[in-house]
């Protein structure tokens, strides 16, 4: 049986630079690698680490979309770490709450489930 698609917003490649803390408090870096106004795929890069979240735990991530030099701050919470077949790496499926600095700078078309 077919597994249906849970998502309920279309997701865009991007690829932003992105920086949280960790349970430590100390920064960590990596990508944004697909969003909605609902989510994101955060990809962790080498010397950062996400083996301290688990699904649950809120996350707030600065975020740098291309052409700015203020990042957008989004709160969220982890759903899922694992491998992204798409993405072919380790990372977080993070569920975003509702930002409308988010939504203004999300990029159109070239949409995925």
């Amino acid at each position: 049986m077919a597994q249906r698609n849970r998502r309920s917003h279309l997701r865009s490649p991007v690829s932003w630079p992105a920086l949280w803390r960790d349970s430590q408090d100390m920064p960590q870096q990596g990508h944004v690698c697909d969003v909605s106004p609902a989510g994101a795929f955060l990809r962790p890069l080498v010397g950062s680490h996400i083996d301290d979240l688990a699904p649950g735990d809120p996350l707030e991530l600065a975020i740098f979309p291309s052409a700015r030099e203020q990042p957008i701050l989004v709160a969220g919470q982890v759903r899922w770490l694992g491998h992204h077949s798409r993405h072919h790496w380790p990372g977080v499926g993070v569920a975003i709450e509702p930002s409308g600095s988010l939504r203004a700078i999300l990029p159109p078309s070239r949409q995925r489930r």
